[in-house]
């Protein structure tokens, strides 16, 4: 049996992760909303730092972007190929961003501010149809979803993941390695693989990609 027969064989029936992130946010899963938020918080905080933002007014920040996809989730929609949350996340975090420095720029002209102060509140939000933006945006995501994941399983299926996924180790070394059976290992490669697509159920395409670049970037 090749690979990717062994995958489909010991994907778990009936896996809770059949029913995606977004999903449970849309039926308004409490605990689903708190996951997407330590998902792509990190990756807010970025774009807004990019931007030209202190990490506190960042921070502050990324809780109104959030307090805005939370009441306009219902208008998310996918229709289009390519579209994914993290874009209409981005889109939202930008007017957010702009928002914001229209605010400080209104504050700065009441106080009479001198011009070089007016210069710094100029900012530029990189393009998204840049490769290396999105290939940057899609490893931190990837990175911190990895990181997230390893609360949900025993140390030994993440191990088994990272090892084979990440590190493209041979599955019988693996197993030899850690004790187990080499059908152990494919069934965590699989576990794993199952919640990250389900965590990123519109970057599926590439999130093993994804994660193997992550690896080699660190």
């Amino acid at each position: 049996m090749d690979e990717s027969a062994q995958y489909a064989a010991d994907l778990p029936a009936g896996d809770t992760t059949s029913l995606t992130l977004l999903a449970r946010v849309r039926q308004a899963d409490q605990q689903a909303w708190g996951r997407l938020v330590q998902l792509y918080g990190p990756l807010v905080f970025e774009w807004c730092t990019r931007a030209g933002l202190k990490p506190v007014d960042a921070a502050d920040l990324g809780q109104e972007v959030f307090t805005r996809v939370w009441t306009s989730f219902h208008t998310f929609r996918r229709d289009r190929p390519g579209d994914t949350f993290r874009g209409w996340l981005r889109v939202i975090t930008k007017r957010q961003i702009l928002d914001f420095w229209r605010r400080q720029q209104r504050q700065v002209n009441t106080q009479a501010a001198e011009p070089a102060e007016l210069a710094n509140l100029h900012f530029e939000f990189p393009d998204e149809d840049d490769p290396e933006v999105l290939a940057q945006d899609r490893r931190r995501l990837y990175s911190r979803a990895v990181e997230l994941l390893r609360s949900d399983f025993e140390p030994i299926t993440v191990e088994g993941f990272w090892r084979v996924v990440v590190q493209g180790e041979a599955p019988v070394e693996v197993a030899a390695l850690l004790k187990v059976s080499v059908n152990s290992v494919y069934i965590a490669k699989s576990r794993v693989l199952s919640k990250l697509r389900a965590e990123l159920s519109d970057e599926v395409d590439s999130v093993r990609d994804g994660v193997r670049q992550d690896s080699r970037c660190d």
